[in-house]
């Protein structure tokens, strides 16, 4: 415990604890949605990498917070202890430093704010893509929020835009306390009036669609979370001036729960959008197993041979096995070429001729030229598979320019 741990409103041990205990549920509530991401195999959108984003800046604020919180504090002693305790003989030099990690903490940690409302726009903005008149608010939303973004990042510095100079213990009292107390307040204001305006789109999602219940409560249980956002920010205003002087200290804690409880939220969000899709996928599941000749529940049996042979063999001392063609079950009729038959007898060394069902390579193969080419190519097999005198009867594929509406035969029945 250090002399000047009581010095402000909230004392160091508190501050302390209340931080690191949402800065572990916060990491913990990551973790596990990343965990939850990977196991589902669910992709990551634009508002995922935001999250993470966030979390970053988190542990970045968190850090630096930690290395001058005991400066923090003797700077409270300074401006609210009385009487003034026993000051360190370089006070003014750690005053210096407390105000340049001040302001680098608190850019830091709006920085997640920012994060936290764009993953929030960015995850809407996948729910209302095919919601008629939700994209105007959504663009109203995300400008709006964006310029308040960048306003806020200015206000640290035009507040007390002195570094290293002992002007800085001026900012927080009289005419430069007006000017800081103004910017910081219209910055909370604004900050506000954006989560307002991001509230809108889930709350005019609901009226425009019709959701079952239970997602309603889900829907409802992430506005809540909002609103403690929003009353967040307003403790956060309400308090910035204590004693007629700007408290530091108080701004800072309560900017850091703000983004802790944030991200919080928007991971809350991811969640319920986990839940609602694993129960979409369930339902799915169980309406496949439940509808007869679904594809889930679909079993191909191999069919038998048909007995009758569509080959006349003649062989010289030798058998050679059936051919079957595909049998059974009929496709949709399609207007088709139908092929010619060309029957000739040729010996094993007899030369060729030319096979104009060759020619089929040319065109487009639709399904009754794929059947055919099978039935060559099993031809040509057999025929290899003959005696040197062996003579064999074969069929020769050739093109017709009649044309029928031919019932396509396919192995598989579909």
């Amino acid at each position: 415990m250090g002399p000047f741990d009581h010095a402000g409103r909230i004392d160091k041990l508190p501050l302390l604890i209340t931080i690191l205990i949402l800065f572990t549920l916060t990491l913990t509530l990551v973790l596990t949605r990343l965990i939850l991401l990977i196991r589902h195999h669910t992709p990551f959108h634009f508002d995922d990498y935001l999250i993470l984003l966030a979390t970053l800046f988190l542990i970045g604020g968190v850090s630096l917070l930690l290395t001058f919180i005991d400066e923090m504090y003797l700077f409270e002693a300074v401006l609210f202890a009385s009487p003034l305790p026993a000051l360190p003989s370089n006070w003014i030099a750690q005053g210096y430093d407390y105000h340049e990690r001040a302001v680098g903490v608190m850019i830091v940690t709006w920085a997640v704010i920012v994060s936290v409302k764009m993953s929030f726009l960015a995850f809407f903005r996948r729910l209302i893509r095919s919601v008629e008149g939700m994209r105007w608010l959504w663009w109203t939303a995300a400008g709006f929020n964006g310029v308040v973004g960048g306003y806020g990042f200015s206000v640290y510095v035009a507040s007390c835009p002195v570094f290293g100079n002992p002007r800085i213990f001026q900012c927080t009292t009289s005419v430069p306390l007006r000017a800081a107390v103004g910017y910081s307040l219209a910055q909370m204001v604004l900050d506000v009036v954006g989560d307002l305006l991001i509230i809108a789109i889930p709350i005019k999602l609901i009226l425009a669609i019709k959701i079952s219940p239970k997602k309603e409560i889900y829907l409802t249980l992430s506005l809540c979370l909002t609103v403690i956002l929003i009353i967040v920010t307003i403790i956060r205003a309400s308090g910035l001036v204590n004693k007629g002087k700007l408290d530091t200290t108080w701004e800072i804690f309560w900017q850091i729960m703000s983004a802790e409880i944030g991200i919080m939220i928007a991971t809350a969000t991811t969640f319920r959008a986990l839940f609602v899709a694993r129960d979409a996928e369930k339902g799915v599941a169980s309406k496949a197993k439940q509808t007869p000749g679904s594809t889930s529940s679909r079993t191909l049996t191999k069919k038998k041979p048909s007995e009758k042979s569509y080959e006349e063999e003649v062989e010289a001392g030798s058998h050679l096995a059936d051919l079957p063609p595909p049998q059974n079950a009929v496709l949709p009729p399609q207007r088709t070429v139908l092929p010619g038959v060309h029957t000739s007898i040729e010996g094993r060394s007899s030369r060729r001729g030319s096979r104009q069902g060759d020619e089929f390579g040319a065109f487009d193969v639709s399904p009754t030229h794929a059947i055919l080419a099978e039935y060559e190519r099993e031809d040509r097999i057999s025929e290899e598979n003959l005696a040197p005198n062996t003579i064999a009867v074969r069929r020769e594929v050739w093109s017709s320019s009649e044309t029928l509406s031919v019932p396509l035969v396919d192995e598989m029945g579909m």
